[in-house]
């Protein structure tokens, strides 16, 4: 691990346990700590999800993307009904 590297770590780890860190230490400090975890998986997909804001591939991109796609159908097709017509779907499906 280099001495930069090393330093990004304890200088986060400090202002953490100081409470006094940000979104931006977290970020810096699973960006910095991505070298050292060996396992592909879900550990080491983070730090590059968060790294690489521009994806095309891994699992937090498959999960966006098919949230995002799942919110847009629902969105769309509540764009084509009336309000009464929503209302009347959901008071059906209650009961």
């Amino acid at each position: 691990m280099s001495i930069k590297v090393k330093q990004a770590i304890v200088s986060c780890l400090e202002k953490i346990a100081r409470k006094e860190f940000d979104e931006d230490t977290i970020r810096t400090l699973l960006i910095s700590c991505r070298e050292k975890i060996s396992t592909d998986g879900i550990v080491r997909e983070l730090p590059h999800f968060i790294a690489h804001t521009l994806r095309k591939q891994g699992v937090f991109h498959r999960k966006v993307n098919s949230r995002y796609t799942k919110f847009k159908l629902a969105h769309d097709q509540t764009l084509k009904l009336s309000l009464e017509e929503i209302t009347k779907r959901i008071k059906q499906k209650t009961n």
